[in-house]
């Protein structure tokens, strides 16, 4: 299973007002990433020594996953053709050129050298936050949007009766 950060949510085939709150929904999660990582709520691994004296000697922000804080900037909800994504759009970091998208990968998953050694400590911030979504508020949704799709189906079948019935009544 290929690796990425972030999640999709196949809204299309969904009522519009379930892909409304479902959108209101996944921008909520956005911000509760965002503030776990502002607050490190995590027990991730520290930062190594060396990396550490970096970001001090450079005015960086000395949390974990902020540095500049563009990349905590990065993580957001959008909609797409079929659904809504969220996680890091692919964009380059405008201050040290490289990949959202790949950056999020190291900073989810780690890195490793060519040995398969641990270079640099996977720290999860999107999945632990994820599955609690997906565990509460999506699980809730999909039972809503049930819910809506059985009234739906009532209501048309009720309508489909009635025209049968009056067709019958006139006797065609």
């Amino acid at each position: 299973m290929a690796k990425h950060v972030g999640t999709f949510v196949k809204t299309d085939s969904l009522p519009p007002e379930i892909q409304q709150k479902l959108f209101v929904s996944a921008q909520a999660l956005v911000k509760e990433i965002r503030q776990r990582i502002l607050d490190q709520v995590w027990d991730w691994p520290p930062l190594s020594d060396k990396y550490l004296q970096w970001k001090k000697e450079q005015g960086l922000d000395t949390r974990t996953l902020i540095a500049t804080g563009y990349y905590v900037n990065a993580i957001e909800a959008w909609e797409t053709a079929h659904g809504i994504r969220i996680g890091i759009r692919n964009k380059i970091h405008p201050e040290w050129n490289i990949s959202l998208r790949l950056l999020g990968l190291w900073l989810e998953y780690g890195t490793y050298d060519s040995n398969g050694n641990l270079r640099m400590p996977p720290r999860p911030h999107f999945r632990p936050v994820i599955l609690e979504w997906k565990n509460t508020e999506l699980a809730s949704l999909k039972q809503e949007a049930k819910m809506i799709l059985i009234r739906d189906a009532q209501k048309r079948m009720s309508e489909a009766l009635e025209i049968l019935r009056r067709r019958s009544q006139r006797g065609e």
